[in-house]
């Protein structure tokens, strides 16, 4: 995979992704020896839902989330089933039941019956047109702190209307950052759209597979799903390219970066510095591609403009505050190395535009409307508009 300076080999995702399933694997054989009697884990399985149940390890595992992987198609398996905060259950591959009230299902030739014999239908998963990527219909347990007071229906809403501008979304980064898109969906197995005040956008490797993206308070555009997209699938990609993090750094991987940079405010650890760097130039790469072959209104042109600068800022502001410390080992250092040439490559786009707008009232999160204001004069300029 290619991403302007970023040259990451297929076999370094690959190891990744072996790595994660045989460690899948080996925690479903201590837990339960059995389960491989009537389950084939010859080949790649990973299952979010599975890495975050042994995270918390709380309850008890119920077989819906490997029955993709069941092997005796003839013979009934019966199911504890697990539902999420409003009570839809989700067996991944299959598909959902709304207001599940069945504490069980036997599972027989591919159909799913209750207790009572009685074939329960499922809805199906929703799919991104030609991805392996699903839509979350439910809502993954690790949400479960954000969801007192929220009604089903507004998420249910949030979801729905989510989808047609996921849908151009994913259409664009496949169409102009195929390489990425590329990877994206070999890593990414699901997308969780919230809408939940307080919570971040974000992807864990506890809920390997992931990529949450919350709306709250946002735009939810094509663009805007571009962007997360490509933020939070990115650090999918990276957790496969760093799983054995202490490597890269001549300290411990969670050491403060505080420590190093000597900014007081920091709040992040380096290792956290170093997923921030790989996927601002993600967002920047998918952003920027999109705005050099795509064709849209002034309004898009300048939202994309807005955002790759947005980005660069905070590019520029790590890759600078990390150049004199001396925290990296020979592999750390090489991926620095190549975000530090993204950096470069970006700033002298367009005649270094991207470098021109300022940022001085944003907050975390990029807005339309404040970096209007602050670059009213510099947007009108017609010789600045691409």
């Amino acid at each position: 995979m290619k991403i302007d300076f970023i040259e990451i080999e297929e076999i370094v995702i690959e190891n990744g992704r072996s790595q994660l399933s045989d460690s899948l694997k080996a925690l479903l054989y201590e837990y339960d020896k059995k389960i491989f009697d009537d389950f084939c884990f010859d080949t790649l399985y990973i299952e979010p839902e599975l890495f975050f149940y042994f995270f918390r390890n709380d309850g008890g595992l119920s077989k819906q989330y490997l029955l993709n992987n069941y092997e005796n198609w003839e013979k009934p398996l019966t199911l504890q089933t697990h539902n999420d905060f409003f009570g839809t259950c989700h067996i991944p591959n299959f598909g959902i039941i709304r207001n599940n009230t069945n504490k069980q299902l036997v599972f027989k030739n591919g159909l799913f019956f209750n207790e009572h014999g009685k074939n329960i239908k499922l809805q199906p998963e929703v799919k991104i047109s030609n991805s392996n990527i699903s839509i979350c219909q439910h809502v993954p347990n690790i949400l479960k702190n954000y969801l007192e007071n929220v009604p089903f229906d507004s998420v249910k809403t949030s979801i729905q209307k989510s989808i047609p501008n996921i849908e151009r979304a994913w259409e664009n980064i496949c169409k102009f950052s195929p390489d990425f898109g590329k990877c994206i969906n070999e890593t990414t197995r699901e997308i969780s759209i919230s809408n939940f005040p307080e919570m971040p956008s974000f992807a864990s490797l506890n809920y390997f597979g992931t990529t949450f993206i919350n709306i709250n308070g946002q735009n939810p555009t094509d663009i805007f799903f571009m962007d997360d997209i490509a933020h939070q699938s990115g650090h999918t990609i990276f957790y496969l390219c760093t799983l054995n993090p202490d490597t890269f750094f001549k300290y411990p991987f969670n050491s403060p970066l505080k420590d190093f940079t000597g900014v007081s405010y920091e709040t992040r650890e380096i290792y956290g510095c170093l997923h921030s760097m790989f996927t601002l130039c993600t967002i920047i790469h998918t952003l920027n591609n999109y705005l050099s072959k795509g064709e849209f209104e002034n309004n898009t042109r300048n939202e994309l403009l807005g955002r790759i600068s947005f980005y660069l800022h905070k590019l520029l502001y790590d890759v600078n505050n990390l150049s004199n410390c001396d925290i990296f080992t020979n592999d750390g250092l090489e991926y620095y190395e190549m975000f530090r040439k993204n950096s470069i490559y970006y700033s002298n786009l367009y005649d270094g535009l991207f470098k021109k707008f300022i940022f001085n009232k944003q907050n975390y999160y990029f807005n339309m409307e404040i970096f209007k204001q602050e670059n009213k004069q510099l947007i009108n300029e017609k010789n600045l508009l691409i």
